[in-house]
């Protein structure tokens, strides 16, 4: 059990980083384009839902 909550807990922290490591790549990306700031925040929401089904699901194993 307490082995399953590590690995549970590592999965979460490398979603997150790559989570946010997406967020950076995307502002750089949208830096030229006239209104970066709705790009950044729709990709921060959906992030958030992806990240919160993820831990639903693995909170239900």
């Amino acid at each position: 059990m307490e082995k399953q909550k590590e690995q549970t807990i590592h999965v979460i922290e490398t979603i997150e980083r790559s989570m946010m490591a997406q967020s950076a790549k995307s502002r750089l990306r949208h830096r030229r384009k006239r209104s970066p700031f709705i790009n950044f925040n729709h990709l921060i929401l959906v992030n958030q839902q992806v990240w919160y089904e993820m831990v639903v699901f693995l909170r239900n194993k």
